[in-house]
């Protein structure tokens, strides 16, 4: 006997429910990734949470939750760090750390220029041989 369900499903109007249900999130799960989202991976935080990589970009995808979390939580400690580098930078007068600040700020970078000259400065000597041999093999 076809139930209206059974039907639906044979003529695919209607899914049938296979697989697992999908993973939501906790408020404590998302509290966790808050703390770990700076200093770990997306591919290390799904094995913490022993997810694929894949299922966790699911998850950001679907729920809103998720992705603002980690993504707020890793631009925080980026800016942190940032005004961290800057302080150093600027405040403490360190040099490595202006240099590193403007190279990451404003696109700064070391320009170096190397010559090359000879034996006391002269013109660098290239013996170039110009006489050529041709051999011609025959028969």
């Amino acid at each position: 006997m076809n139930t209206g369900r059974t039907k639906a499903i044979i003529e695919n109007t209607m899914k049938p429910e296979t697989g697992r249900p999908p993973r939501v999130f906790t408020d404590e799960e998302i509290e966790e990734i808050k703390e770990l989202a700076p200093v770990i991976t997306q591919n290390q935080l799904a094995e913490y949470f022993s997810m694929t990589s894949k299922t966790l970009r699911d998850i950001f995808k679907r729920d809103e939750r998720v992705f603002t979390a980690y993504t707020r939580a890793r631009y925080k400690d980026g800016v942190l760090a940032a005004k961290t580098l800057r302080d150093k930078a600027i405040i403490d007068k360190d040099f490595p750390s202006l240099k590193l600040y403007l190279s990451q700020t404003l696109g700064w970078t070391e320009k170096s220029r190397t010559e090359l000259t000879g034996a006391n400065g002269d013109p660098i000597e290239m013996n170039t041989d110009t006489h050529w041999t041709i051999e011609i093999v025959g028969d």
